[in-house]
């Protein structure tokens, strides 16, 4: 047995997963499946939280997908690397995906085609074949489908937790979400609550997540190492950081090990390099907001003519950029003008929060404080303060890091003025 191979053994047995189902994974069945499905997951890049079984006539990924340091049971999902990876609860056990396996072979190639898949697989081919005709409301009939039943046949009926366009999550519900099983639609409804996790808003997510593990998170920060937003380099760090911080949890160490086995590099990422924007504002979509200016202050707990003092940054839709610093009574202060270009960038940034709107969090003594501003056309000027470190805040790292550069460009070049 390869090391892959016992890795592999040791993350089906760790997550009780039927031996059947492994046999998929390591690419068994390709004859009796037929042409349009290609088990095993070789040369396959996915996030952490799948477990390939094949590739569909689409090059979908069908897996399990699995929590190993939460506690929702693993299901059965259909992942989409076309769609940045976006993840969608397909079924509810595995003896569910066996007979649509069989019923999908009776389609391709007829009743006799699909017997051998069905022998292996010990599902009643003629069964099948015979609930088939009656639609989804015959395979109800069937009992792996009547007891727990996949959202797609009956949601009146569905028992699962998977997050569906049509569910209202709230509260604790939400906050144990990957952001990849939400549709773009969704994610972005989600961004007007200020109950949102973060992981669920952020465009980019190794700076949250390094804050939640250091926070000892370790929930949450598998819930953002499973949202768009990663590079695979940057999650397999990640993961490694996770598996060494959360000690011993054998499920994790499992999962890491086989996933860290695989040559994810392949592409650049999930909800990073997809068609989809899945954060910003669509291609032609009308902007919702057009900021006249934007004022943007840091310093320790706002006391600007303190020890440590103050910096601020203010930028009009005209280009024009006025840097001040104020520490210990005396000021300094530079002036220069940006591109359209970068004007419209930094609007673009702002689109991409949920500004005015943070999650409530803590402020420690002496803290980073962070004061942002925006003042539209015709409208009062709105703003928001928050602790920069704060995972909370995640949010606004992109947007906070672009200001940041302008402050440093301004005190390279500020000089003091008299009072």
């Amino acid at each position: 047995m390869t090391t892959v191979d016992a890795d592999q053994a040791d993350l089906f047995r760790e997550f009780d997963l039927p031996e059947a189902s492994r046999s998929l994974a390591r690419g068994a069945l390709a004859q009796e499946l037929g042409s349009t499905i290609s088990p095993g997951t070789h040369e396959v890049a996915f996030p952490p939280a799948l477990i390939p079984l094949y590739r569909d006539a689409e090059r979908r990924l069908v897996g399990w997908w699995v929590d190993p340091v939460g506690s929702k049971a693993p299901t059965i999902v259909e992942c989409d690397p076309a769609r940045g990876y976006r993840a969608v609860e397909k079924f509810r056990t595995w003896n569910q995906l066996a007979v649509h396996l069989v019923a999908t072979r009776i389609v391709a190639g007829g009743l006799d085609a699909a017997r051998p898949l069905a022998r292996a697989l010990q599902v009643d081919v003629v069964d099948v074949s015979r609930r088939m005709n009656g639609g989804d409301a015959g395979l109800l009939a069937l009992p792996v489908f009547a007891i727990d039943p996949p959202w797609s046949l009956s949601p009146r009926s569905y028992r699962g937790e998977w997050p569906f366009d049509e569910r209202e999550l709230k509260g604790e519900a939400l906050s144990q979400v990957d952001g990849l099983a939400l549709s773009r639609p969704y994610q972005r409804s989600l961004r007007a609550s200020i109950t949102t996790p973060p992981w669920l808003v952020v465009r980019l997510q190794s700076s949250l997540f390094t804050r939640l593990v250091a926070a000892r998170r370790y929930v949450d920060a598998w819930h953002s190492l499973n949202s768009p937003g990663w590079a695979f380099k940057d999650a397999r760090s990640c993961l490694a950081s996770l598996t060494r911080y959360a000690g011993s949890n054998a499920r994790l160490r499992a999962l890491a090990d086989y996933w860290q086995s695989k040559v994810h590099e392949v592409t650049t990422g999930y909800g990073l390099d997809s068609p989809h924007d899945w954060w910003g504002r669509d291609e032609g979509e009308p902007v919702d907001r057009a900021p006249s200016a934007v004022m943007f202050r840091m310093g320790h707990e706002m006391a600007p003519d303190s020890r440590l003092g103050e910096q601020s940054v203010r930028i009009r839709s005209d280009g024009d950029v006025l840097y001040r610093r104020r520490q210990r009574g005396r000021e300094w202060r530079h002036r220069w003008q940006i591109t359209d270009g970068e004007w419209s960038s930094l609007c673009r940034l702002v689109r991409a929060t949920p500004f005015p709107r943070v999650l409530p969090h803590r402020f420690p003594p002496g803290a980073g404080v962070v004061d942002l501003e925006v003042a539209e056309l015709n409208a009062a000027p709105e703003a928001v303060s928050f602790y920069k470190s704060a995972p909370e805040a995640a949010a606004y790292d992109e947007l906070v890091s672009e200001l940041t550069i302008l402050i440093e460009r301004g005190a390279s070049s500020a000089v003091e003025s008299s009072q």
